[in-house]
Formats: C-alpha cells, sequence, structure tokens
C-alpha cells in the first residue's frame, strides 16, 4: 500500500459520513497487522 493510499483511507475513516467510514474500516482491515492501522482501527 502507498503512503498516499494508507493517508487516504485514515482520513476516510475520520469522515463524518458513516458510509464512508464503514468503507474505510473495512479497507483498512486487509492491512492487518499494520500498526498505524491496528491503532486506528482500534
Amino acid at each position: 500500500m502507498t503512503n498516499d493510499a494508507l493517508r487516504a483511507l485514515l482520513a476516510a475513516s475520520r469522515s463524518s459520513d458513516f458510509e464512508s467510514r464503514d468503507q474505510a474500516a473495512i479497507e483498512l482491515a486487509k492491512y492487518l497487522p499494520d500498526p498505524m492501522v491496528e491503532c486506528r482501527l482500534v
């Protein structure tokens, strides 16, 4: 995953829109056990 893609997913995971956060969480989960992703999902 590129840094830009990761930054975009992390930003989307903080969106005020539930659907955006939900989709970002699903996509982020694919990159576990990356510590940055794990921290955000917890």
